[in-house]
């Protein structure tokens, strides 16, 4: 029974895991219309034109930067 269910585990952790995967990769893709490809470029010119901040505020870079450390931590 422990072999049959290694192999059974074995399997679906390899190569149905990665089919799934990119099924569910391209799905989402081909849903949101390829925002991934259609809003790069844009994505970096609202970092790089934001470095101007209000007094009181915080601009989109130091943003992201701040969520990103918070979220891999130290």
């Amino acid at each position: 029974m422990a072999q049959i269910l290694t192999q059974l585990n074995d399997f679906l952790w390899s190569q149905v895991l990665i089919f799934a995967l990119i099924a569910v990769g391209a799905l989402f893709t081909i849903g949101s219309r390829f925002v991934q490809v259609r809003y790069f470029l844009q994505m970096f010119r609202v970092l790089t034109s934001s470095r101007r901040h209000a007094p009181n505020g915080i601009s989109s870079f130091q943003a992201l930067t701040l969520s990103i450390a918070g979220r891999v931590g130290s």
